[in-house]
This record gives structure tokens, C-alpha cells and sequence, in this order.
């Protein structure tokens, strides 16, 4: 009976990696933003439930009021649930240059930003004004975009999505730390948490997930339930042919010439502040950032 379950466990390891082998995750945001709208066809705009087609909005279908830019409310843009900046603000092409210089030299940086788990239809006035502050509960109901249920507090830099979606940006976040070993805080860690719990998967979730996986052959395994397989089969993202822009993170030297390979894990083990941020913020050592406040090895990086 055993060796029957292990077939059948190898089997389905198997369909799974030809089918990987098949599709490919797009190399850029500008590339998934052309398979983004087959994806989500039939849905409606993610934080605001307005019905669009193409990239005009009907705001009426959703009581939506313009705050302050009509013009940009009345289009959908595909927004980064996980946003550029948290994709891109610790990784050395943006400190050098921003986004644009990530977008046109760092590959890896490219492959996060064109995953498509991490873009979602909005409108975009709430795109721009969500910008990349991070999610988190506003007190009181501060609404400024009429029957639209999402709040911006721009003095904190806080934004508060509906009920209703609140653990699909948890599932999302999970599965982008995952897979790109991008960091949560504490405090953020344990808000996804409770919202993963009080939002479970719905089945526009499930099918937005299954149109995923066939277009680029890597879904949210929070969403499908399988993340115990997908780690199984360490799917993390590799370098794609032809593409000369960067290397993958887990090749990546750092400019004294070491890699994520490399078995340093500990302060100890670190001879620079550049050393130390490059074993954290590209090989995911959090163990030197023990207070999570993104600055490893204090007594380096001071």
C-alpha cells in the first residue's frame, strides 16, 4: 500500500514538472500585464468590485466617487499587491537607480514583478493612492471613494482593503515570501495570519489561481492547498534562456565574490555592511536581522 501511495505521489511530481516545463513564468510586469486581463475575465476590479472591460471602468456598477483624479479612476491599471517598492527598495539596482534601473538590469527583480499571483485589477485612482503603503486596519470608516470600500490614511502610510479580500492579500504575501524570500514583519506576519483565517478561499480565488497555473506553470500553493508538494519540488524561479539582463538570486555574487550557496549564515560570519545586506536581502538570511527591522548585523551596518 505504500509503495501504491508513493507511485501515485511520484506520478503526480511528474505531471507537474512537464507541465512546468511547458509554461513559463512572464519575464517582466510588461509581459504579465498582457496575460493579466485573460486571467481575471469575468471578475471585477479587485479592492473596489467595479465592473470594467479593457481598461475603462464602470464606476457606477459600483457607487465608486472619484477623491481627486477622475480621469485616472475612470481606467483599470494591474497593481502590485505586493508593491514595486517592497519588491525592489532593498535590492542594490534600485538604491542605484530606482525602479526603472531594476527594470532594465536586475532579472530577478523582473520575475517578481511579473508574477502574476501579485497583480490584480484596480481602479486606478485607488492604485496610485495606495502607492506602496502596506496594508493594515485604519480606525474609524474614513471613506473618500464613495460606496467603495478601501481606506487610505496617507499620514500613516496605511492602507485598509474590504473584508471580502483581505485573505486573498494575505495568501498573496505568503506566497511572494515564499518564493522570492521577501520579508513580513512580526506585526505584519500576524495580521495575514488572522486574515488568512477570517477570509477563506473562495472559489473566485480558486479559479483565478487555476488560470495561473496554466498560463505560467506557478500558482499560490495558500490557494490550492499543496504548498507541502510545491516546496517539494523547490520551485524557486530560474534563469530563463536567452535572458541576459541578471542571474538568478542563488548565483548572484555578491561583488566580494561570494553567493547565495554560501554557508554564512550568522553576524559572525560577516566581514562588511555590503556582505551582511546581501546575504539578507538577496539570500534571505533572516537571521541577521534578528529584530526584523530591516538593517542586519547592527554593529556593521550602523
Amino acid at each position: 500500500m505504500k509503495i501504491l501511495k508513493f507511485q501515485a505521489v511520484l506520478a503526480f511530481l511528474l505531471v507537474i514538472t512537464s507541465f512546468q516545463a511547458v509554461a513559463q513564468s512572464p519575464d517582466s510586469f510588461r509581459d504579465a500585464k498582457k496575460l493579466a486581463p485573460a486571467i481575471h475575465q469575468g471578475f471585477e476590479s479587485f479592492y473596489c468590485g467595479c465592473d470594467y472591460s479593457g481598461k475603462s471602468v464602470d464606476l457606477d456598477s459600483c457607487g465608486f466617487e472619484p477623491r481627486k483624479q477622475p480621469k485616472r479612476a475612470n481606467r483599470i491599471e494591474w497593481e502590485h499587491v505586493v508593491s514595486a517598492w517592497e519588491l525592489g527598495h532593498q535590492r542594490q539596482c534600485w538604491q542605484k537607480g530606482g525602479r526603472k534601473n531594476c527594470e532594465r538590469n536586475d532579472r530577478f527583480f523582473n520575475q517578481m514583478a511579473g508574477d502574476l499571483v501579485n497583480l490584480v485589477p484596480a481602479v486606478g485612482e485607488v492604485n496610485g493612492d495606495r502607492s506602496n503603503f502596506r496594508f493594515g486596519m485604519i480606525e474609524g470608516e474614513p471613506r473618500a471613494y464613495g460606496a467603495c470600500d478601501f481606506e487610505v490614511d496617507f499620514g500613516i502610510r496605511r492602507a485598509e482593503p474590504k473584508e471580502s479580500v483581505r485573505g486573498d492579500i494575505a495568501r498573496i504575501y505568503f506566497y511572494m515570501r515564499d518564493r522570492y524570500g521577501l520579508r513580513i514583519s512580526r506585526q505584519q506576519d500576524q495580521l495575514f495570519n488572522a486574515w488568512n483565517r477570517m477570509d477563506p478561499v473562495s472559489p473566485e480565488e480558486t479559479l483565478r489561481n487555476e488560470r495561473i497555473v496554466r498560463a505560467q506553470g506557478q500558482g499560490n500553493c495558500y490557494v490550492s492547498g499543496d504548498c507541502e508538494i510545491g516546496r517539494a519540488l523547490d520551485l524557486r524561479p530560474v534563469p530563463h534562456a536567452g535572458n541576459t539582463v541578471s542571474q538568478d538570486i542563488s548565483s548572484s555574487p555578491f561583488a566580494g565574490g561570494q553567493t547565495c550557496r554560501s554557508e554564512k549564515r550568522y553576524c559572525k560570519h560577516m566581514t562588511s555592511c555590503d556582505e551582511a545586506r546581501f546575504y539578507l536581502q538577496q539570500c534571505g538570511r533572516s537571521r541577521l536581522d534578528g529584530d526584523g527591522d530591516g538593517t542586519p548585523c547592527e554593529a556593521l551596518c550602523r
